[in-house]
């Protein structure tokens, strides 16, 4: 009898193909998104000068925060120009302001829309469906 459960219980402990498979898709579809995310760090934290000399290193290279000052303004024009950059001004927050203002526009008209759209739309195309969304409704 103990034999018997402890043969199940080493039958159960195999990893499968299947396993292993959906294992390697997970890690694979986990790289997809954080490379790019890595990549886009490290170019940010690179200076251009050895960024364009060793374009395939994966760590940055010649480590600065410059860009993120040149960004945010604390960093003149002749010192960008200096570090290999285009010298022309960048104006982060009105460059913020506007994608808020697109964000929030977005999201206010989907919501319009999508609440003057629930219950027409479906009625149209399946007449029937007008009684069950009011049945489900008055729950």
């Amino acid at each position: 009898m103990v034999t018997q459960v402890l043969a199940s219980k080493r039958r159960t402990n195999r990893i499968s193909l299947g396993q292993i498979l959906a294992w390697l898709a997970w890690l694979l579809s986990i790289m997809m998104v954080l490379v790019p995310f890595w990549w886009m760090i490290r170019t940010a934290l690179s200076t251009n000068r050895e960024l364009y000399a060793n374009p395939s290193v994966w760590l940055p290279v010649g480590f600065t925060f410059d860009s993120f000052g040149r960004i945010l303004g604390f960093v003149d024009m002749s010192e960008a120009v200096a570090a290999d950059g285009s010298g022309q001004p960048l104006n982060f927050w009105l460059y913020l302001r506007n994608s808020i203002v697109v964000t929030v526009l977005v999201v206010v008209g989907q919501l319009f829309l999508v609440l003057w759209l629930r219950i027409p739309l479906p009625v149209c195309i399946f007449p029937s469906a007008i009684k069950s969304f009011f049945c489900i409704s008055r729950r």
